[in-house]
Order: C-alpha cells, then sequence, then structure tokens
C-alpha cells in the first residue's frame, strides 16, 4: 500500500469496498462518527495521518487536514464525498473519508471529480468558476478510447475551441476556455476525437491535432482522407519498416493510416514546408489514392511504409509534379502504380521501392538526387524509370528481379550507377526489344556513367520462374552517350549488349564483356585499354597451316582528317609444349576522303609484307594479317595463320 502526500494516506490492511468505503480486510461493520465523516469499524488514525486497521478496533479520531477537498466535490451530510452538480471551492475536511465514486487524486494530492467525457465537461455548469479550478476526464466520448485528459479552467481564455486542447462550456459566448494540460507538449489523435477503428473517418482529428503540436499516432488503425499537414509540424507512429506483401490487414500491430471512402490522398503536403514523419504504416487500400502528395519543401520520413496507393509518394503527372529537398531514411514503398516520382534536391538511404508497376519514376525536371543503398525489386514494369531527368546518382543498392528492365533510362542525362548490383532483371523474358536487360538505352540519353556494378541471372527466390536476363545493356539509338567501368560484364544469358552500338561508347575493364557481344562491333574506347580478351572465332587450337580470324571494332572514323593510334597485343600459348607467346604492334587509322590502316611500325616485332606481321615461335610462325576495313573504320578482321609445319596454338588479341 502506497501513501498520497496530502490527502489520505492509506496504511496495511485497508480495502476500497464497491460503495467507495475505505474499510478493514476482511471488511467490518463500519460504524458513525461525529462530525463531518464516516470512517469504517476497525480504523485507526496514526500521528502521521495514516488510516490504518487495528485489532482489537479503536475509536477512530478525525486528523484535520487529511484531505483538500479539490473543484467539483462536495460533502454529504453523512460526510460521504462526491461529484458535485455544482462545483464548490477547495475546502480541508477534518478526518477518515469514505471515497465516492468517480473521484480521482490530483498530482498535488487533491481529491478531484472525474469527468466522463469531454461532452460531460462542456456541460458543467461553469460561471462561477475560478481560475486554476482542474477537472479530469476520463475519456473523449466512450469509456477506453484513449481521448481523456485533466483541463484547467482558464476564465480569461478565447481560444478557438478545437474539440481537444481547448473546450468552450456550453452556452459560452465569450472568454472562458477548458485547456488541456501538455506537460509534453505532444497530442494525439485521439485528444481530438479520433476512433482509431479502422471505420470511422478520422481526418477532422488529425487535422486538429496537428495544428497545436507534435503529434503522437498510438497504435491502431485510422481511416483518413488527406490529412493537412502544416509547416513544420512533426507526427510519430510506432510502425516499423514494412515489406511489399504487408496490408492494414497483415500488418503487425502498427499505426497504420488506411484510405477513407472518396480519398484523394492519405497525407496532403502540397506547398508545406520544413515537416518530418515517421513509424507510419499508409494503406491505399488500391482505391486509386495517393500515399503522401507531392508539391512539399524540405520533408524528412523515416520508417514509413506506404503500399497499395496510385502515387507512394510524389506524383508521376499533373501540374503539380516535384517534391523538393526531401529526405528519406529507412522507408518502404510497395504495390504501388508509382512507388517514388519525381524529386528534386533530394535523399533517398536505405529502404525499399517493391512491387510496384514503375518504381522509382523521374521524368523531366527531376534532378540532383542521390539514392543510396536502396533496394529497387519486383516491379512489374521498370524497377527504375528515368525520362529526360538529369543529375541523379545511384550509390549500391539492388535493381532485382525487374520483369521488363532493371533500369530504362530515355532522354536522360548525367546519370551515375556506382557500385550497384544489377540482379535477375526481365523476369517476364520478354522478346520485345526494350526488355529483357539489366539496363535498357532507348534514345538520346548524354553522360550515363556504370562503375564497379555487379550484374547477375538468375530465377526466382524459389527457384521457379525464368532464367534473365538475356542481355546486360539494350541499346536503341547510336546517339547515347555510354561509359562502363570496372565490374563484372556476366550476368546475362545471350549477350553483354545487343542494338545500335552508340557512337560514344565506352568500356573499360568490364570482365567478360567480350565473350558474347551481339553488335556488329565490339566496345571500343578512345583512350585507355579495353582489357578484354578477344578469344578466336571457334575457340579451338590452331594447328599447322590453319588460319583463324579475330573481330575486331573501334570508333568510325570522321571527315576532317581524323587519326587514331592503337595499339595491339597478340598472345598465344601452344597447348603441345606450354609455351606463351607475346607481340604487340602500332595500328595507325586515318580518313581523308575514305578510311586507311592498318599501317605498322617497327617497334614492334617482326614486320613482314604489306600490312602483314608475323612472330616466330620455337616450333613456327604465326602470321597476322587484316582484311576487311570497314568503310568508316569502325571493324576489320584480324586474321591469324600458323604457317609453321607443327604446333597447336590458341590466340588472344587486345586492342588498346
Amino acid at each position: 500500500t502506497s501513501s498520497v502526500a496530502g490527502a489520505v494516506k492509506v496504511g496495511a490492511g485497508l480495502t476500497v469496498a464497491p460503495d467507495g468505503t475505505l474499510a478493514a480486510t476482511p471488511p467490518i461493520a463500519t460504524s458513525s462518527v461525529a462530525g463531518a465523516v464516516k470512517v469504517g469499524g476497525g480504523l485507526t488514525v496514526a500521528p502521521d495521518g495514516t488510516l490504518a486497521a487495528i485489532a482489537p478496533p479503536i475509536a477512530t479520531s478525525s486528523v484535520a487536514g487529511a484531505v483538500k477537498v479539490g473543484v467539483g466535490l462536495t460533502v454529504a451530510p453523512d460526510g460521504t464525498l462526491a461529484a458535485a452538480t455544482q462545483p464548490t471551492a477547495s475546502a480541508a475536511v477534518a478526518g477518515g473519508v469514505k471515497v465516492g465514486c468517480g473521484l480521482s487524486v490530483a498530482a498535488d494530492g487533491t481529491l478531484a471529480a472525474v469527468i466522463a467525457t469531454i461532452a460531460a465537461l462542456r456541460a458543467l455548469p461553469w460561471a462561477a468558476l475560478a481560475d486554476g479550478a482542474t477537472i479530469n476526464v476520463a475519456a473523449y466520448a466512450q469509456r477506453g478510447d484513449g481521448g481523456g485528459g485533466v483541463f484547467t479552467w482558464n476564465s480569461t481564455a478565447a481560444a478557438t475551441d478545437d474539440n481537444g486542447s481547448a473546450l468552450n462550456p456550453t452556452g459560452n459566448a465569450g472568454a472562458g476556455r477548458w485547456m488541456r494540460q501538455l506537460p509534453l507538449g505532444r497530442v494525439t489523435p485521439q485528444m481530438f476525437g479520433a476512433r482509431a477503428d479502422g471505420t470511422t473517418n478520422d481526418t477532422a482529428a488529425f487535422n486538429a491535432a496537428l495544428k497545436v503540436g507534435r503529434v503522437t499516432v498510438p497504435f491502431g488503425s485510422y481511416a483518413v482522407s488527406g490529412v493537412l499537414l502544416t509547416n513544420g509540424c512533426e507526427m510519430e507512429g510506432g510502425a516499423g519498416l514494412g515489406y511489399a506483401g504487408d496490408t492494414a490487414a497483415t500488418a503487425l500491430v502498427r499505426t497504420v493510416l488506411i484510405a477513407a471512402s472518396g480519398a484523394a490522398c492519405i497525407l496532403n503536403a502540397a506547398g508545406i514546408k520544413d515537416f518530418s514523419l515517421s513509424g507510419l504504416f499508409l494503406d491505399g487500400s488500391n482505391t486509386g489514392c495517393d500515399g503522401i502528395s507531392a508539391g512539399s519543401t524540405q520533408m524528412t520520413l523515416n520508417r514509413v511504409t506506404v503500399v497499395r496507393c496510385n502515387n507512394g509518394l510524389g506524383s508521376a503527372s499533373g501540374s503539380d509534379l516535384y517534391t523538393h529537398i526531401a529526405t528519406l531514411i529507412d522507408c518502404e514503398f510497395a504495390n504501388c502504380t508509382f512507388g517514388v516520382s519525381n524529386l528534386i534536391d533530394s535523399v533517398m538511404l536505405a529502404g525499399a521501392v517493391s512491387a510496384c508497376q514503375q518504381g522509382l519514376w523521374l521524368s523531366s525536371g527531376a534532378a540532383a538526387n542521390n539514392f543510396i543503398g536502396v533496394r529497387y525489386e519486383w516491379c512489374t514494369q521498370h524497377n527504375i524509370h528515368i525520362y529526360q531527368a538529369q543529375k541523379n546518382q545511384f550509390i549500391g543498392g539492388l535493381v532485382d528481379r525487374g520483369y521488363v528492365a532493371g533500369a530504362y533510362l530515355a532522354g536522360a542525362a548525367d546519370i551515375h550507377f556506382v557500385g550497384v548490383q544489377f540482379s535477375r532483371n526481365g523476369r517476364n523474358n520478354d522478346a520485345a526489344f526494350l526488355a529483357n536487360s539489366h539496363l535498357v538505352l532507348d534514345s538520346n540519353n548524354v553522360s550515363i556513367v556504370v562503375t564497379n556494378p555487379i550484374w547477375t541471372a538468375g530465377r526466382d527466390d524459389d527457384g521457379t520462374g525464368a532464367n534473365t536476363p538475356q542481355y546486360g545493356v539494350t541499346y536503341n539509338n547510336a546517339n547515347d552517350r555510354i561509359t562502363l567501368t570496372s565490374g563484372d560484364g556476366g550476368g546475362y544469358l545471350t549477350g553483354f549488349a545487343r542494338g545500335p552500338e552508340p557512337t560514344n561508347y565506352v568500356l573499360r575493364d568490364v570482365t567478360g564483356s567480350g565473350d558474347n557481344i551481339v553488335t556488329a562491333a565490339r566496345p571500343y574506347i578512345r583512350a585507355g585499354c579495353i582489357a578484354q580478351t578477344l578469344q578466336t572465332r571457334n575457340s579451338t587450337n590452331i594447328t599447322a597451316g590453319q588460319t583463324s580470324t579475330i573481330a575486331l571494332g573501334q570508333s568510325p572514323l570522321t571527315s576532317g582528317y581524323t587519326t587514331y593510334c592503337r595499339e595491339l597485343a597478340v598472345f598465344a600459348t601452344d597447348f603441345n609444349s606450354g609455351n606463351s607467346y607475346a607481340a604487340r604492334f602500332t595500328l595507325t587509322f586515318y580518313f581523308d576522303t575514305a578510311a586507311h590502316g592498318p599501317s605498322a611500325s617497327a617497334a614492334y616485332g617482326e614486320v613482314g609484307g604489306s600490312a602483314v606481321f608475323q612472330f616466330s615461335t620455337t616450333a613456327g610462325t604465326l602470321q597476322l594479317s587484316t582484311t576487311g576495313l570497314a568503310a568508316n573504320g569502325s571493324a576489320f578482321t584480324l586474321n591469324v595463320k600458323n604457317s609453321g609445319g607443327s604446333g597447336n596454338f590458341g590466340v588472344w588479341a587486345e586492342m588498346r
């Protein structure tokens, strides 16, 4: 048993009977005591004011000042404290007490009336109330709804009645308000009448709460329609990061906002600045509404999940497309038509965009964004779709199992993928040209840079589904400008690249990319080393007297006396002896009115005959010659002949 300072201190062996009487345990008959109060039989008052059971019982004495009577209490003729119809001023009552139903103990020890609902508080007589009078309200509208609280009367307050933090009594046309005590400065939607039953429209309660202060949203399901966020607002729930298959019905106990009937969006952020949302789970229920609307500036989202909306965040079409200076941390957007759309100057850190039709959508004007460690996966169109957007960077993360393509770019500029893993894209195994690839460059893309990627092919997680993609990169226009640097060029089934090879195509240190290139000419580089091994056409041994060919390519020569200087490195292994040999040659290509070359420099190896290079081995001589130079110099054939009487060679060539 604990004691309450300043009120009645309850000693050991006491109980509160159903009628509110303090009595000994086991209960004994109640006796009457002259004076203001009735004290249960068998009780005594210790020198410090504690009511306690004694054996044997002795007469009860009164202790002055033991109980402070709060506003809204009265003392009945038999000494019982009870809630009054007309609140009275505080008074001291001598002795022990019989505590009537509907009373509470305030922090300072004052016994006060507990009013059942906000409506009952409004109905209390207010004309004679003194400033500072305090009443405890048990609930907003019904027991256990979480909307009660402590209210203090302020006779001069004239604040607008907001149905939660400032209440105007019934019939009051002037000043005087019941003001809710908010010691932590936080409010809940329940304080303004939210039911959190998933059916009742709680939008008005959220709107009112957001105007008052920092909003904490307890666990529950709230049906809302276009909640109006406010400048500088903070709203925090208890939801953790969701996953693609989660809905309001299947999610664990969380703070869930469900789209109410007819909702255009769940949260309306248009024109709002400097606000933060955390721990919320938004479910559009496939009604066609948006999750968080476009048009905001300086938004922070942390552990926010948005599912089954048209636009999860932002907008893919319309007059107000963009979301500015957003920071998204550990957020999930899933099963939406568009997961995240049209950010500007924003950062998305970790989290995922999953199982949408279009995962990340960036159109013209969406620029200067950084996406770090984000998963884009299982989208039924493209995981990433960039149309005429500029200056966006993807660092790390995973682009996995896009049904059509992993990333689709058209008219984009200055797009960088750094250390991104492209995995199992093209799940539909679609035969269409602009599909079934990790990366599709549709047309007129400028300065697309892919550095240190990881490319992998595969099936669904359970081993079913098509093994995809067929290609690493698909080109649709020779005007594209792309640089692929380092990384693994594998992770495809048919070829590393297909389509009209871009005029400005740079490939550096991409292992495996030379094995199965489908284009007419292989990737080239204007400067530096492509660092790829180009095998003989049939990958079998070159025996005595046999000739094999290797197709080589480079950027086309243009008019105006263009000149290219290349280094050709040739490596040969005699499989009979195990010996290896190498030679290097300088090739010069130039264009005046037509393409010319190659010519050879005597600085490398032996030169024999016109445009014929050779180097000797211990078992015979390999002769190298070139034929089939294209009119624009973009392709030619290297012929390798084993002119010796023995040897069984494998030959590789690199052009630098």
